[in-house]
């Protein structure tokens, strides 16, 4: 359930894999369907949803985790519906492999490359929180920005301590975004 710290050469990648009941299609459109995508993803994603479309990052609060900018930008890699997901998320990628588990569900392996280490407990916290929540989205649980606040800061704190033992201090220099 909690995800691995990985580097290949000069990158990180926190893998996080998630099982989900609901059909690789259901799954695939709450990857990329605005809507859902609103309740579980930090940011809405503006552009055309196909390989090689530029994409813009637009942040609910205005501000871009602390950027001048309330927007970032980025490139999809892959799309290739309802199997492989990937873009560009800055300087940064996010890696979306769905398959089906046998039994009319999914399994998710979700992967985030990165440079600086001194990010990996914050940011696989973020991404821990943001497949929860995904998960209670897709369940019928949480269907508003107002419930995917309450769940995030519920879950924050707990998740975000583990992944600074388990990654160790070189990986928690950053805090969580509450604490910048």
């Amino acid at each position: 359930m909690y995800a691995s710290l990985d580097q290949t050469g000069n990158q990180w990648r926190v893998t996080v894999t998630r099982e989900f009941p609901q059909p690789r299609d259901r799954v695939w459109r709450a990857l990329v369907e605005p809507e859902p995508l609103a309740v579980w993803f930090p940011a809405a994603i503006e552009g055309e949803r196909a390989v090689g479309a530029k994409i813009r990052y637009v942040f609910p609060t205005g501000e871009a985790f602390g950027a001048e900018e309330s927007a970032m930008l980025g490139e999809f890699l892959h799309f290739d519906p309802p199997a492989l997901l990937e873009y560009t998320w800055a300087a940064e990628n996010l890696r979306y492999v769905l398959e089906p588990n046998g039994t009319g569900g999914t399994v998710l392996t979700f992967c985030f490359t990165f440079d600086d280490v001194s990010t990996a407990a914050r940011d696989a916290t973020g991404w821990h929180v943001c497949l929860d929540i995904l998960g209670e989205h897709l369940a019928g649980s949480l269907e508003d920005e107002p419930e995917r606040k309450t769940a995030l800061e519920r879950q924050w704190r707990p998740v975000f301590a583990h992944y600074v033992e388990r990654f160790g201090p070189d990986a928690a220099v950053q805090p969580p975004p509450s604490e910048t």
